[in-house]
Protein backbone atom coordinates (compact mmCIF):
# COMPACT_ATOMS: atom_id res chain seq x y z
CA UNK A 1 0.00 0.00 0.00
CA UNK A 2 2.84 2.50 0.51
CA UNK A 3 4.23 2.38 -3.45
CA UNK A 4 0.75 2.75 -4.27
CA UNK A 5 0.72 6.56 -2.22
CA UNK A 6 3.74 7.09 -3.32
CA UNK A 7 3.12 6.65 -6.91
CA UNK A 8 -0.30 8.32 -6.55
CA UNK A 9 1.84 11.09 -4.79
CA UNK A 10 4.57 11.32 -7.84
CA UNK A 11 1.90 11.15 -10.15
CA UNK A 12 0.11 14.10 -8.60
CA UNK A 13 3.44 16.23 -8.11
CA UNK A 14 3.88 15.70 -11.90
CA UNK A 15 0.25 16.97 -12.97
CA UNK A 16 0.99 19.59 -10.35
CA UNK A 17 3.67 20.86 -12.56
CA UNK A 18 1.55 20.40 -15.58
CA UNK A 19 -0.73 23.00 -13.93
CA UNK A 20 1.98 25.59 -13.18
CA UNK A 21 3.68 25.42 -16.52
CA UNK A 22 -0.24 26.02 -18.04
CA UNK A 23 -1.05 29.01 -15.47
CA UNK A 24 2.66 30.58 -16.25
CA UNK A 25 2.73 30.09 -19.88
CA UNK A 26 -1.04 31.80 -19.85
CA UNK A 27 0.27 33.99 -17.84
CA UNK A 28 3.01 34.97 -20.60
CA UNK A 29 0.40 34.85 -23.41
CA UNK A 30 -1.98 37.63 -21.81
CA UNK A 31 1.26 39.25 -20.84
CA UNK A 32 2.02 39.93 -24.63
CA UNK A 33 -1.22 42.69 -24.82
CA UNK A 34 -1.92 42.57 -28.44
CA UNK A 35 0.46 40.68 -29.45
CA UNK A 36 -0.70 37.13 -28.38
CA UNK A 37 1.67 33.95 -29.36
CA UNK A 38 -1.71 32.03 -29.17
CA UNK A 39 -5.44 32.57 -29.85
CA UNK A 40 -8.10 31.99 -26.92
CA UNK A 41 -8.63 29.01 -28.39
CA UNK A 42 -5.19 27.76 -28.52
CA UNK A 43 -5.03 28.37 -24.59
CA UNK A 44 -8.22 26.63 -23.73
CA UNK A 45 -7.33 23.59 -25.81
CA UNK A 46 -3.67 23.71 -24.05
CA UNK A 47 -5.47 23.64 -20.66
CA UNK A 48 -8.60 21.59 -21.20
CA UNK A 49 -6.24 18.42 -22.90
CA UNK A 50 -3.35 18.87 -19.82
CA UNK A 51 -6.24 18.62 -17.52
CA UNK A 52 -8.03 15.67 -19.04
CA UNK A 53 -4.90 13.81 -19.06
CA UNK A 54 -3.58 14.96 -15.90
CA UNK A 55 -6.97 13.36 -14.09
CA UNK A 56 -7.13 10.56 -16.03
CA UNK A 57 -3.84 9.52 -15.17
CA UNK A 58 -4.09 9.86 -11.68
CA UNK A 59 -7.10 8.25 -11.23
CA UNK A 60 -5.36 5.33 -13.21
CA UNK A 61 -2.15 5.28 -11.24
CA UNK A 62 -4.41 5.41 -7.95
CA UNK A 63 -6.54 2.39 -8.83
CA UNK A 64 -3.80 0.57 -10.36
CA UNK A 65 -0.37 1.81 -10.33
CA UNK A 66 1.48 -1.11 -12.40
CA UNK A 67 -0.95 -0.07 -15.32
CA UNK A 68 1.64 1.62 -17.75
CA UNK A 69 -1.54 3.80 -19.25
CA UNK A 70 -1.95 6.18 -16.53
CA UNK A 71 1.55 6.87 -16.61
CA UNK A 72 1.33 7.56 -20.23
CA UNK A 73 -1.29 9.96 -20.02
CA UNK A 74 0.43 11.81 -16.76
CA UNK A 75 3.37 12.20 -18.83
CA UNK A 76 0.98 13.66 -21.77
CA UNK A 77 -0.28 15.90 -19.52
CA UNK A 78 3.35 17.27 -18.54
CA UNK A 79 4.04 16.96 -22.40
CA UNK A 80 0.86 19.17 -23.38
CA UNK A 81 1.68 22.20 -19.91
CA UNK A 82 5.51 22.48 -20.75
CA UNK A 83 5.74 22.47 -24.68
CA UNK A 84 3.06 25.31 -24.31
CA UNK A 85 4.99 27.12 -21.74
CA UNK A 86 8.64 26.30 -23.88
CA UNK A 87 6.75 27.43 -27.23
CA UNK A 88 5.97 30.70 -25.45
CA UNK A 89 8.97 31.67 -23.43
CA UNK A 90 11.10 31.42 -27.11
CA UNK A 91 8.21 33.65 -28.66
CA UNK A 92 8.15 36.27 -25.99
CA UNK A 93 12.03 35.79 -25.79
CA UNK A 94 12.67 36.03 -29.73
CA UNK A 95 9.91 37.91 -30.79
CA UNK A 96 9.52 40.57 -28.08
CA UNK A 97 12.24 40.61 -26.45
CA UNK A 98 10.82 40.08 -22.98
CA UNK A 99 12.08 37.17 -21.82
CA UNK A 100 16.26 36.86 -21.60
CA UNK A 101 17.75 35.44 -25.03
CA UNK A 102 19.71 33.03 -23.06
CA UNK A 103 16.30 31.31 -21.66
CA UNK A 104 14.69 32.10 -25.28
CA UNK A 105 16.46 30.66 -27.58
CA UNK A 106 16.77 26.65 -25.42
CA UNK A 107 13.24 27.10 -25.06
CA UNK A 108 12.57 27.37 -28.88
CA UNK A 109 14.59 24.63 -29.53
CA UNK A 110 12.96 22.53 -27.07
CA UNK A 111 9.91 23.36 -28.24
CA UNK A 112 10.72 23.23 -31.77
CA UNK A 113 10.60 18.95 -32.09
CA UNK A 114 8.46 18.82 -28.31
CA UNK A 115 4.85 17.76 -30.59
CA UNK A 116 7.02 14.42 -31.39
CA UNK A 117 6.96 12.91 -27.73
CA UNK A 118 3.45 14.07 -27.60
CA UNK A 119 2.87 11.46 -30.59
CA UNK A 120 5.00 8.85 -29.22
CA UNK A 121 3.25 8.99 -25.58
CA UNK A 122 -0.31 8.80 -28.15
CA UNK A 123 1.32 5.69 -29.80
CA UNK A 124 2.41 4.20 -26.76
CA UNK A 125 -1.14 4.70 -25.33
CA UNK A 126 -2.73 3.38 -28.33
CA UNK A 127 -0.63 -0.15 -28.01
CA UNK A 128 -0.85 -0.63 -24.49
CA UNK A 129 -4.37 0.31 -23.93
CA UNK A 130 -6.27 -1.24 -21.74
CA UNK A 131 -3.88 -3.52 -19.38
CA UNK A 132 -0.88 -1.49 -19.74
CA UNK A 133 0.90 -4.42 -21.32
CA UNK A 134 1.63 -5.10 -25.51
CA UNK A 135 -1.38 -7.20 -26.25
CA UNK A 136 0.73 -10.43 -27.02
CA UNK A 137 4.48 -11.97 -27.24
CA UNK A 138 4.86 -10.96 -30.66
CA UNK A 139 4.10 -7.16 -29.84
CA UNK A 140 6.86 -6.66 -27.49
CA UNK A 141 9.27 -5.74 -30.05
CA UNK A 142 7.29 -2.55 -30.69
CA UNK A 143 7.77 -0.57 -27.81
CA UNK A 144 11.40 -0.34 -27.99
CA UNK A 145 11.40 -0.20 -31.74
CA UNK A 146 9.04 2.78 -31.58
CA UNK A 147 11.37 4.50 -28.22
CA UNK A 148 13.88 4.14 -31.32
CA UNK A 149 12.32 5.72 -33.92
CA UNK A 150 10.40 8.82 -32.15
CA UNK A 151 13.70 9.48 -30.35
CA UNK A 152 15.83 9.91 -33.64
CA UNK A 153 13.08 11.65 -35.04
CA UNK A 154 13.16 14.06 -32.19
CA UNK A 155 16.95 14.40 -32.17
CA UNK A 156 16.61 14.55 -36.05
CA UNK A 157 14.29 17.49 -35.75
CA UNK A 158 15.98 19.50 -33.10
CA UNK A 159 19.82 19.06 -34.64
CA UNK A 160 17.53 20.43 -37.80
CA UNK A 161 16.16 23.42 -36.10
CA UNK A 162 19.65 24.24 -34.25
CA UNK A 163 21.27 23.99 -37.89
CA UNK A 164 18.28 26.41 -39.34
CA UNK A 165 18.86 28.91 -36.12
CA UNK A 166 22.97 28.93 -36.61
CA UNK A 167 21.78 30.10 -40.35
CA UNK A 168 20.21 33.31 -39.64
Amino acid sequence: MARASRSVSIAAVLFGSSVVALAAGTWIDFALAGHPAQSGYAVATQWISALVCGVLGVRVVARVTSNAVGWILVALSVLTAWTFLTDLVGYAGLVHHRVVRGVAVPSDVLAEASWLPVFAALGFLLLLFPTGRVPGPRWRRWPPVMGLLFSGAWFGATVQHLARRAGQ
